[in-house]
């Protein structure tokens, strides 16, 4: 019983991180494809991005049906064989916050999913829809949207994850220290209320 339980979980998995990274890669697509249509100057080009749905969703869901797919469903699946092999009864334990403590081999996984962040360096160039002002001209529309050049301009924490003086890698890896810290605070709050408001109804 235990076994066919673990084979409909891992099913379950294997089919929501490939149809949820590609609902991600379509809703992606969508909201680019569509801004050519909505955000037009005087001239009648696009003020933000210039592609439509005839080129956004093939160019998103190209590369998210085939390669970005398999390697999600392959991660996910080996995070969670990882974690049913370490840890056998760690899902039945979440529930419960005094025994839900992460056992060591799955913080030793997580510590290395982060010092491995900066392999993203290794891909030269931006991802399809993530270009700046300065190289959306080159990828073959032949001009910078006036969008782009006089909108709003947001400031993030970590632009381009990296910090003035430092090498980029550690702005990677301190990106994912944050990202993971903010995760792991927001979801023990939503474990706190949740406990709160189940031993209330009690």
């Amino acid at each position: 019983k235990h076994l066919k339980k673990n084979k409909n979980g891992l099913l379950g998995a294997t089919i929501g991180s490939y149809v949820g990274i590609n609902a991600a890669a379509l809703c992606a697509a969508i909201e680019f494809g569509i801004q050519p249509m909505l955000f037009q100057d005087a001239a009648g080009k696009a003020m933000y991005c210039p592609y439509g749905l005839n080129i956004s969703i093939p160019a998103m869901l190209g590369g998210h049906l085939t390669f970005f797919g398999l390697a999600e469903v392959v991660f996910t699946v080996f995070v969670l064989l990882f974690v049913e092999k370490v840890s056998p009864d760690f899902k039945a334990k979440i529930g419960n916050r005094e025994k839900a403590k992460t056992p060591l081999p799955i913080r030793i996984l997580l510590a290395a999913l982060i010092v491995l962040t900066p392999i993203g360096l290794l891909a030269e160039g931006s991802a399809w829809g993530e270009w700046s002002k300065d190289e959306i001209a080159a990828t073959g529309v032949g001009f910078t949207p006036s969008g782009m050049m006089s909108g709003i301009h947001y400031k993030a924490l970590l632009p381009d994850y990296s910090i003035v003086g430092l090498p980029n890698w550690f702005g990677y890896i301190l990106s994912a220290m944050i990202g993971a810290a903010v995760l792991v605070i927001l979801f023990k709050l939503i474990s706190g209320v949740r406990s709160h408001k189940t031993a209330s109804a009690e």
